[in-house]
């Protein structure tokens, strides 16, 4: 007897332990179907579920929720509590469409209109959209030339962006116009006319999508996330906001929906983030590639405005010691942006039609990180200054300029660039007078624009083609090191990589300047 009334006086504390002002510090279960209440691993909840019990305490610091295996649909999601992990199973998506391809069927006297029945009242459409069949590649990005030239279109990649089709009143609307769609509330009913005539099919793979898609907000502190898929939103689908502190983000992959770390003090680790491309207006002068054989006219319509990571916010002093390590950004129209004192290292950037990396603000770190290709591999403006760029490579141009496009600016504070790998540098003089910690880079002399100094005006300047001119005009890389472009072109550094395979560089024989190595280590 006394034995048992030990064990139930432990059991009590523990209880007690496990429930503090009503809070629970233990697993929580959540699947795709749950409709538990309680969460628990008989009887699951939904994610909305869960996610509403950290807000409201009641699942508390310490605990765990873990997530299934299968897609989450469900509008923005905003976890607002503290000291709880989310972790999930391979092959947890969160999204905020539904994919109906099996149940569409025809209207009676419209030729090309299909139906499919929509009685979720939770999930109202938004939007309809279908993604493009396999044949379909609209935007093509150079991923092969050698550095500092470009193709204007190269090897195409594939996009599975669902395209959106434009909403419409009523039935005659959409019988008339391919791309189109409309919906009957009452009727519970949503009608598509495909971007072609014929019935829909698996391979069109048709989205339906409330007007917000699928989102996570991050707003509390020491937030977990883990394992986690999230696809297909509109706008910024995992997003750390500034009143977040502590986040940790590991193996999260996002397709289509940007990721923005706001916050303080997030680490990421193994993200991979792809397909950020904002569609807009058709006739938008940035748009790529011709496909009129799906009604999209003369260009498929991106807009400039798709970054796909974003680190900090631009002139924000409340977001920082954010760091990301083991990052791929990729196929997107920019790779993103890093911003303020925030670290991006051990990061690889490839396949894209505008900036692979935009900078700004002070403080910024970027090192061991590999930038393929796009219009440049870094683009920074603006007031910047105690930057450091360290053992990257840069496989096209670096362009850096304090006067922001020739409309004055402000001399930045003294910045680090060394044991870069490089093919050209462009600066104003505003940037180019704070670059007083730069040598030991080694360059690829493969252009006559290997070092080039504009006035703030964008204009005029001196442009240096070798590194020996480089070495004579200025006070900087007397300890540098010119290699060949064949180094690039010949294999023995710059190798071309296929699909997913991201293999660019070969380091059997270690690049060494100033006794140390160059690129990343």
């Amino acid at each position: 007897m006394k034995w048992f009334l030990i064990l139930v006086a432990l059991a009590l504390g523990l209880e007690s332990r496990l429930h503090v002002h009503g809070q629970s510090s233990y697993t929580h279960y959540v699947t795709p179907d749950g409709v538990g209440s309680l969460c628990t691993e008989t009887v699951p909840c939904s994610l909305q579920e869960a996610v509403a019990r950290v807000k409201a305490g009641t699942i508390g610091p310490g605990s765990v929720v873990h997530g299934a295996a299968g897609f989450y649909s469900a509008l923005r999601l905003t976890i607002a509590g503290r000291g709880v992990s989310f972790v999930f199973d391979r092959g947890a998506v969160l999204t905020g469409t539904r994919v109906k391809p099996a149940a569409w069927v025809p209207v009676e006297g419209y030729p090309h209109v299909w139906q499919t029945e929509w009685d979720e009242a939770a999930f109202a459409v938004g939007t309809v959209a279908q993604r493009s069949p396999a044949s379909w590649q609209p935007i093509r990005v150079d991923d092969h030339g050698p550095p500092p030239a470009r193709v204007a279109f190269g090897r195409p990649f594939d996009l599975v962006k669902p395209v959106k089709l434009k909403g419409v009143s009523t039935l005659p609307q959409v019988e008339a116009q391919s791309g189109t769609w409309a919906a009957s509330f009452t009727a519970n009913r949503v009608y598509v006319h495909p971007y072609h005539d014929g019935a829909p099919t698996d391979a069109d793979d048709l989205w339906i999508a409330p007007a917000d898609w699928g989102s996570l907000v991050i707003t509390g502190r020491d937030i977990r996330i883990e394992g986690l898929e999230v696809r297909n939103t509109s706008g910024t689908g995992l997003w750390v906001q500034r009143s977040a502190a502590g986040a940790i983000l590991r193996h999260i992959t996002a397709v289509d929906a940007q990721v923005w770390l706001e916050g303080i003090g997030t680490l990421a680790e193994d993200l991979d983030v792809s397909h950020v491309i904002k569609q807009g207006d058709p006739s938008h002068q940035e748009c790529y590639d011709a496909n009129p054989a799906f009604g999209m006219g003369e260009c498929w319509n991106a807009q400039g405005d798709g970054r796909a990571l974003l680190v900090g916010r631009e002139g924000s002093g409340v977001s920082y010691g954010q760091t990301l390590r083991h990052i791929r950004v990729h196929r997107s129209w920019n790779g993103g942006r890093v911003d303020g004192p925030n670290t991006l290292e051990r990061a690889t950037f490839y396949s894209f039609p505008n900036h692979t990396l935009e900078a700004s603000g002070q403080g910024v770190t970027v090192r061991d990180s590999v930038f393929l290709n796009g219009q440049d591999s870094l683009f920074a403006r603006g007031a910047f200054g105690g930057w450091r760029l360290e053992r990257n490579v840069f496989v096209n141009a670096v362009y850096i300029t304090a006067s922001n496009n020739g409309v004055g600016g402000v001399a930045p504070g003294a910045w680090f660039f060394e044991r870069n790998i490089l093919p050209a540098f462009t600066l104003d003089r505003l940037a180019y007078a704070a670059l007083a910690l730069s040598d030991c880079n080694v360059w690829m002399e493969s252009g006559n624009n290997l070092y080039r100094v504009l006035d703030t005006n964008g204009v005029r300047g001196f442009t240096l083609s070798t590194l020996a001119q480089v070495k004579v005009a200025t006070p900087h890389e007397q300890d540098s090191k010119a290699l060949p472009s064949s180094w690039w072109t010949g294999g023995r550094l710059f190798a071309r990589f296929d699909g997913q395979a991201v293999e660019p560089f070969d380091f059997g024989d270690p690049l060494k300047v100033c006794g140390v190595r160059a690129g990343p280590s």
